[in-house]
This record gives structure tokens, sequence and C-alpha cells, in this order.
């Protein structure tokens, strides 16, 4: 929407916590305090393009919603992108992306630590947190390489997972049992070469 040429804010009044009512021309505008503030808007100013001014403010009238979101459902930059963008179709994310991440609100670093510790911590070897981010988070593989040179494969949680699935599958015989544990350490992200000669110890005793 192109104002008329010389266009200019007659007025603007404050109405409520943060948001100004703004007479452009003679038609009136609810804006929130951040666009008054960014295009300058005080009386007399001439104004070029409204449209842009009304795009702007109701990308930023959705922030503190899409921040508060984030901070409740902490996601992958990716992930959380691809939500917004199903909830708020009609509005540029990734101006909000941006800004999230400038206030260190939104850190891929942060969450995939995060998200790395508490897999860790559930058992999951470092070949599924691998790919867990990569292919479940999108987080960049740089990140992923910082990430996991945090964590090792802790042996002595490894020795305790096996000697518990031992008990569990106590009824199989021995061939069986050891099909089942190796196939249940790799779905948790263990590798082979990591377990094989703890397990084949473990099953001789």
């Amino acid at each position: 929407m192109q104002a008329k040429p010389n266009a200019k804010v007659i007025d603007l009044v404050p109405v409520r916590k943060n948001i100004y009512k703004v007479n452009i021309a003679g038609t009136i505008y609810e804006l929130c305090e951040e666009t008054v503030i960014k295009y300058r808007l005080v009386k007399g100013k001439e104004v070029l393009d409204v449209s842009q001014i009304l795009a702007y403010d109701n990308l930023y009238k959705h922030y503190d919603d899409i921040k508060n979101y984030y901070l409740r459902f902490p996601k992958s930059r990716y992930n959380f992108a691809k939500v917004i963008k199903e909830k708020y179709p009609d509005i540029d994310i990734d101006l909000i992306i941006d800004r999230l991440i400038s206030q260190n609100i939104i850190n891929d670093y942060k969450y995939a630590y995060a998200k790395a510790y508490s897999l860790n911590k559930k058992g999951y070897g470092n070949n599924y947190i691998k790919n867990y981010l990569a292919y479940r988070e999108h987080i960049d593989q740089a990140i992923i390489t910082d990430t996991l040179a945090n964590f090792t494969d802790d042996l002595g949680q490894l020795e305790d997972l096996i000697d518990k699935l031992i008990v569990r599958y106590s009824k199989w015989d021995d061939k069986v049992k050891y099909q089942k544990i190796v196939n249940y350490l790799l779905q948790k992200g263990y590798k082979y070469e990591t377990f094989k000669s703890i397990l084949q110890e473990k099953l001789v005793k």
C-alpha cells in the first residue's frame, strides 16, 4: 500500500501498553511501539510506503508469542522454523528467527548439547546421538562434531546396560540372547566394536 504523495503522520497517541494509534494521511492504524520506533513515526514525518510499515508491525506483534512458544518447546532452528511457518503462514518467519538467534534465544549449539546430554544419560551411544542430531534435528555437522567431542561412550554405563539386558533376556538360549542384545545396543547407537568384547566376556561367565 503506497502512501499518497507527501503523506504525513498527522497524529500519534498511545492507547495501551506498547500500542499507539497513528494517523497517517487521515487513516488510523494501531501500531506497536517497536514499529513506531523503527520507522521513527512522529508528527509531521513523511511516509512513503504504509504497506511496509504494516507488514513489519504484523510481524512484530507475533514476536512475543513466538518467543514464548520457543521457550516452552525448544527445538533446533530448522524444526522450530518448520513448526512456526505452519502456525503463521502469512508472516516472514525468517526475520523473527534471525532476531531470536541474535538475542541468543535460539542457539543450536546449546540445544544440541542439551539434547546430546539427555540422550547420553538415557544410555544412547554417540553414533545414535550423531544420527539423531543430523537427521531428526537437522543440526549443522560442525555443531554436531563439536558437541560430541564433549561425550564418550561411557564403558561403565555400557557394562551396566549389558548386565540388565542379560537379565531381561535370560529365558533365551545364549545364541538368541546374544543376538537380541546386539540388536538392542546397535539401535541405541553403540558400535559393535565398542561392546563386542564386553558382551562376549559377560556371556561366557
